[in-house]
């Protein structure tokens, strides 16, 4: 499988990391490269202008059983920043897409998550996402799936296996990503 990672950084010094995974029968590491840049430019409307995305050059085939780097293929890095320029909600506050893969494994079902940082004040209403908020991530998720020059798929670490994404939406609250090793 394709590893794409997007790193950010901005809002009162915040750093964050967002990987995608993509099949490898889908197409060639670029094509996962950028349907990983269109989702993120679809999802900068929503973004804080403070907010600085950096996808990677770097695609690494991942040997899904082990999560074994193989290979990295370079492709151009992309930089780019969020348009959103309303007041920033606080770090806490991030949006987040869940992605479903109808694929089930040991009785449960193989579900993946992406955060998204830079949520402002105008994305909030009565402390929960605004419809119109969800509706940009579902769009963005939904644009990423219908790629037709590759596969998202959801890893599961555990099982050693990938399945992929059938669809994306913006859960109805808002979520906090944090490190594994806090």
């Amino acid at each position: 499988m394709y590893r794409v990672r997007t790193a950010a950084t901005g809002i009162g010094g915040g750093r964050w990391l967002s990987t995608q995974y993509f099949d490898e029968s889908g197409g060639e590491p670029a094509d996962a490269h950028a349907a990983v840049v269109a989702f993120w430019t679809a999802l900068a409307e929503v973004i804080h202008t403070q907010v600085s995305m950096f996808v990677e050059s770097e695609v690494a085939i991942v040997d899904e059983t082990n999560g074994q780097t193989t290979g990295i293929v370079t492709v151009p890095s992309t930089a780019f920043s969020g348009e959103d320029n309303t007041s920033p909600s606080s770090l806490a506050t991030q949006g987040l897409i869940q992605w479903i893969t109808g694929t089930f494994a040991g009785g449960r079902q193989i579900r993946g998550r992406t955060f998204v940082w830079g949520v402002t004040q105008d994305q909030l209403l009565d402390g929960r996402p605004r419809t119109s908020y969800r509706d940009v991530l579902g769009a963005a998720a939904d644009a990423l799936v219908a790629d037709m020059d590759s596969i998202a798929v959801v890893w599961s670490r555990t099982l050693g296996t990938v399945a992929v994404a059938q669809t994306g939406t913006g859960w109805t609250e808002f979520a906090v990503q944090r490190s594994r090793r806090d």
